[in-house]
C-alpha cells in the first residue's frame, strides 16, 4: 500500500476514533444519570407508604437498572471499536516509519526543529543569566548604599500598603455583589460601601504615587539605567529574592531542554558501523575484467589471470564507504507530496516526543 492510500485511511481511522470517543463519553454521561435515576428510585422505594406508590417506584428502580445494563453493555461496545481504532491506527503508523523516503524526511525534519529548539533554548538561558546577574549586582547596591537602604525600607513599606489597600478594595467589591436589589436598604447600603471603596482607591493612589517617587529617588542615586528595570519591578525583598531564584529556575529548565534537544540531534547522526563489504567474482567475470581499463585499487591483470587457476578465488570489489551524512536539512530536500501526509506528521511528532523520553533518561 502506498503513502496516499495509508494517509486516506489514517484519516478515515482518525475520524471514526474521534467519534467513537464521542460516543463513549455520552454514554458514560447517560449511565451517571441513570444511576441517580436507580438510586433516587430506591430512596422512594424505601419511603413509600402505599401500594401504588411502592409498584410505580419499584417500576422505576427496574426501568433504571434495565437503561444500566443497557448503556453498560454500549460502553463495552464503544470500548471494543476504540481498541480496534488505535490498534489499526498504530499499524498503519508502524508502516509509514517503514517507508525510506519517510524516514528522510523525519529525520529532516526532526533536525531543523531540534537546531530551532536549541538556539530558542540558548538565547533563552543566556538572557535569564543576564537578567540573575543584574538581579544581584542590584541586590548588593542595596546593602552597599546606606541611602539605598532607607529608600527600599519606604519602597517596601508603600508596596505592603497597597497590598493591603487592594485586599480591602476586593472585599468591599463583594459585598456590592452580594447586596439584593430588592431590599429596602439597597440604595443607601450600595452607596456606603461605594464611598468607602472610592476612599480605599484613593488612599491606594496616595501610596503608588509615593512609591514612584521613592524609586525615582533610587534611580538618581544609583545612575545607571542598567538596574532602572529592577527598581521599577520592585516591591520588597524578598520578592527581590524570587526574582533570583525564578531565574534560576528558568535557566535549570533553559539546561534541561539544550541538553535533550541536543541529545535528540546527536542521536539522527550517529555512525552506523559498515563492515567492509567483499563480494566473489565468477571465473568469466574476471575473464571480462582482463580486457577492460584499470583503475586504481583495482588488482592487477596478471593477479586476474593467476585467479583464474585458483580454486574459489574471490577478488574485492572496490566499494566506497559510507560518508555520514553531516546536516540532514542540507543533504535532504523537502518533499511536499510526503510532508502533506497528516500521517506523516504524527510520524514526526511521535519520533520527537519518543527521542525526548529518551534524553531525559540520560540527564
Amino acid at each position: 500500500m502506498n503513502l496516499e492510500d495509508l494517509n486516506n485511511d489514517y484519516l478515515r481511522l482518525s475520524s471514526a476514533l474521534k467519534g467513537h470517543e464521542a460516543q463513549l463519553q455520552t454514554h458514560e454521561t447517560n449511565l451517571k444519570a441513570a444511576t441517580t435515576k436507580k438510586e433516587t428510585a430506591e430512596t422512594n422505594l424505601k419511603g413509600a407508604t402505599t401500594k401504588s406508590d411502592k409498584r410505580q417506584y419499584q417500576k422505576d428502580l427496574n426501568d433504571a437498572i434495565t437503561e444500566i445494563e443497557n448503556i453498560k453493555a454500549q460502553v463495552e461496545l464503544v470500548k471494543g471499536q476504540i481498541e480496534k481504532d488505535k490498534e489499526r491506527i498504530e499499524q498503519i503508523i508502524k508502516d509509514v516509519k517503514e517507508m525510506p523516503e519517510v524516514r528522510e524526511q523525519c529525520n529532516r525534519t526532526l533536525d531543523v526543529r531540534t537546531e530551532r529548539q536549541i538556539k530558542k533554548f540558548e538565547k533563552q538561558k543566556k538572557e535569564q543569566e543576564e537578567k540573575k546577574a543584574t538581579l544581584e549586582e542590584f541586590k548588593k547596591m542595596i546593602a552597599k548604599h546606606p541611602q539605598a537602604t532607607v529608600i527600599v525600607n519606604n519602597i517596601e513599606s508603600k508596596s505592603i500598603g497597597i497590598r493591603q489597600k487592594e485586599t480591602e478594595i476586593a472585599a468591599i467589591t463583594k459585598k456590592i455583589s452580594e447586596l439584593d436589589p430588592h431590599d429596602p436598604n439597597y440604595a443607601t447600603n450600595k452607596a456606603k460601601l461605594d464611598a468607602d471603596k472610592a476612599k480605599l482607591e484613593g488612599e491606594k493612589t496616595i501610596l503608588i504615587t509615593d512609591r514612584d517617587k521613592e524609586r525615582a529617588d533610587l534611580k538618581k542615586l544609583f545612575n545607571n539605567p542598567k538596574y532602572n528595570e529592577c527598581i521599577d519591578n520592585f516591591t520588597t525583598r524578598a520578592g527581590l529574592d524570587k526574582d533570583i531564584n525564578n531565574c534560576d529556575r528558568l535557566i535549570r529548565r533553559s539546561e534541561n531542554k539544550i541538553h535533550d534537544y541536543t541529545y535528540t540531534r546527536n542521536n539522527l547522526y550517529k555512525e552506523q558501523s559498515t563492515a567492509a563489504q567483499t563480494q566473489t567474482q565468477t571465473k568469466w567475470e574476471i575473464f571480462k575484467g582482463l580486457f577492460k581499463k584499470r583503475e586504481p585499487g583495482d588488482p592487477s591483470k596478471w593477479e586476474s589471470f593467476k585467479s583464474l587457476f585458483k580454486k574459489q578465488q574471490a577478488l574485492p570489489l572496490t566499494t566506497t564507504p559510507t560518508t555520514p551524512t553531516t546536516s540532514f536539512k542540507d543533504e535532504i530536500k523537502v518533499n511536499g507530496d510526503i510532508m502533506r501526509n497528516e500521517v506523516v506528521q504524527e510520524v514526526i511528532n511521535q519520533e520527537l516526543s519518543e527521542k525526548m523520553k529518551d534524553a531525559q533518561k540520560e540527564r
